[in-house]
């Protein structure tokens, strides 16, 4: 199937737009982590299930050097605010939707849109951009990172360049060594303590990091993306 193809070759080429740290699980396999990594993914596999392809446009991706672009041809079954607050299953092309959720690429129901905001604003802090005509929708991926609070340290501030995203620092930390504490994270990575803790939430809620035991003697366990 072409559109199964092309998603192999489409993402092989955005995964090199975005930090990915690779680690050992416990049964001894490779996995990569990195919310980036789950935002566009899950933004390709929507994009290639709600395509029209009997449209004259073709979906397409541009890279430019702030942002990665999504133009997919066709409107939405309904309007964005509707679909993002329920979870409406309307795929344009139900087989090809059915193939991914049988690989665990897409979510049983709904457009992953929350999945791509939150892992987009954890991984460089900015949210994906939307921009929806009658026979088009354009979602845009911000490269740069904005600081998410204006009262975090002048540390905090060098960390949120692309090559210092704190989320990613945490997981290349935890990844290196299992028990480290919040304020050694923050003192490695010149940041306050409340805004390791912040990060921390953050990876958490989208169930990439785990903590096992209590805070005093405990240690985190990074969790594959399923």
């Amino acid at each position: 199937m072409e559109s199964w193809e092309y998603y192999f070759e489409c993402f092989a080429r955005l995964k090199q737009k975005v930090d990915v740290y690779f680690t050992l699980t416990a049964e001894g396999f490779g996995e990569e982590l990195s919310p980036g990594l789950v935002s566009i993914r899950e933004a390709l596999v929507n994009m290639l299930m709600h395509a029209d392809y009997f449209s004259p446009s073709r979906s397409r991706i541009r890279i430019f050097t702030d942002r990665i672009e999504y133009y997919n041809p066709g409107g939405l079954p309904k309007p964005f605010s509707e679909l993002k607050n329920k979870d409406i299953s309307l795929p344009r092309n139900p087989v090809l939707a059915k193939l991914f959720r049988m690989v665990k690429l897409a979510e049983n129901a709904g457009f992953g849109l929350d999945k791509i905001d939150d892992n987009w604003r954890a991984y460089n802090n900015t949210r994906p951009e939307f921009l929806i005509e009658f026979d088009s929708v354009v979602l845009s991926f911000k490269l740069e990172t904005i600081n998410d609070s204006v009262g975090d340290s002048v540390g905090d501030i060098a960390s949120s360049t692309r090559e210092g995203k704190t989320t990613d620092k945490i997981i290349r930390l935890v990844a290196k060594n299992r028990e480290i504490t919040a304020p050694e994270m923050a003192k490695e990575i010149g940041i306050t303590i409340r805004s390791v803790e912040r990060n921390l939430d953050k990876l958490k809620k989208l169930g990439l990091l785990k903590r096992i035991g209590p805070d005093n003697g405990g240690y985190w366990q990074l969790v594959s993306d399923k």
